[in-house]
């Protein structure tokens, strides 16, 4: 939870605030990523003390804060996301659950292919693709903007990586990326599902490698400019 302890606001509450509720998970939930401004505004204070699943914790907002839970070295990501995120959009060996040089040389990695001219792309690409649809959507009789959403953002992604997909390949894997995230936060059949789609996802992900190793696929112009 991030927090900042500025010191002019250290200087002004030496006390750390309380928040009454006996426990505040239902509020957490019902709030959501509003919980803790809500409270820091309440109390006029950068952080605050709470009860979450009835276990004390110290509840902090602020740039100050975003510095001290990122620099690294003070928190460690492993065990960090519930076994039911982890494996589905993590796993072993992923960068999110590395610490130290590794996490900075992994990061450095994905940020490399993140300049300003392949966010550019990204970003005509993704309007070109929402222009498509939008032409798309007027002959149809009716629009599930989520769903749609997906496929756009799909086919942009995997343009932007250097696999141009067609439609009919677009919202076969938007389903798939989409049931991947949905299955997240979810025990049973939702999170099996997102499992077996993410076999699937890596096996395609295989295959596509294979072919350009083995000289049958090229990449697209996209993917080699964005240094892949």
């Amino acid at each position: 939870m991030p927090a900042a302890i500025t010191s002019h606001r250290l200087r002004k509450a030496r006390s750390l605030p309380q928040d009454p509720a006996l426990d505040s998970t239902l509020a957490l939930m019902g709030e959501g990523y509003g919980f803790i401004p809500n409270r820091c505004r309440r109390y006029d204070s950068d952080f605050f003390a709470a009860r979450l699943m009835l276990s004390p914790v110290i509840c902090m907002s602020g740039a100050e804060a975003a510095r001290h839970f990122y620099d690294g070295y003070r928190f460690t990501r492993r065990h960090a996301l519930p076994p039911t995120s982890f494996a589905l959009i993590q796993d072993h060996g992923s960068v999110m659950v590395m610490d130290g040089e590794a996490h900075r040389a992994r990061k450095a990695m994905f940020l490399s292919l993140m300049g300003a001219d392949a966010l550019q792309r990204l970003a005509d690409l993704a309007e070109r693709h929402w222009r498509d649809a939008v032409l798309r959507w007027a002959q149809m009789d009716e629009v599930v903007l989520l769903d749609e959403a997906h496929v756009v953002l799909t086919a942009a992604i995997c343009e932007w990586v250097g696999l141009p997909l067609s439609l009919t390949e677009a919202k076969a894997h938007a389903s798939e990326f989409a049931a991947m995230v949905d299955g997240t936060g979810a025990i049973g059949p939702r999170n099996w599902r997102g499992h077996l789609f993410r076999a699937r996802t890596e096996r395609w992900m295989r295959e596509v490698i294979s072919e350009i190793r083995g000289g049958r696929r090229r990449t697209h112009q996209c993917a080699e400019a964005n240094g892949g």
